[in-house]
């Protein structure tokens, strides 16, 4: 995850989502994701800190798959299982879960799935918010050039994650 950090990039933090799936094998929808639970999250702060990474405080949130953005990248994965950039104007809503993960409501994020065997096995989402608790800050546009590079930094990322990521 350090790699995708880089500071050529531009991103603060980046964050991994495995899927989980229905128990059922009832409707012909369960080999859809249900939620998605953060298994790994790392802010560019403790990727430069030596010693050892301490348990992540966003381990272990659920999100459901009907998020509106969750559903955008279930809608997307099979036919454009790249990533893309996403922003709260996509939909004209704040996002759900802004709070438990401490987003940046001006901000943006790019979300790279992570596809293997035409299945949803999570995502990797990524930003450059800076966790702060003076008050809100400023959204500065992003050159695409560094969007574009972002979004590749985090495709190589997502294919990677497919052979390493349990079903």
């Amino acid at each position: 995850m350090k790699a995708v950090l880089l500071p050529a990039a531009g991103l603060q933090r980046v964050r991994i989502w495995q899927s989980i799936f229905p128990c059922s094998s009832g409707p012909a929808k369960s080999h859809l994701p249900s939620k998605f639970v953060c298994i790994d999250s790392l802010t560019n702060k403790e990727a430069t800190t030596a010693g050892k990474k301490l348990r992540c405080m966003y381990e272990g949130i659920r999100t459901p798959a009907s998020d509106r953005y969750c559903r955008y990248t279930i809608a997307r994965f099979l036919h454009d299982p790249h990533a893309k950039w996403q922003h709260p104007a996509m939909f004209g809503e704040i996002v759900p879960n802004c709070g438990k993960l401490d987003k940046d409501p001006k901000g943006s994020w790019i979300v790279a799935p992570i596809v293997s065997s035409r299945a949803l096995k999570g995502f990797i989402s990524a930003d450059s918010h800076e966790p702060s608790h003076t008050g809100p800050t400023e959204r500065t546009e992003t050159d695409p050039r560094v969007v574009m590079l972002q979004c590749y930094i985090l495709d190589i990322i997502s294919d990677l994650a497919r052979y390493v990521m349990p079903v």
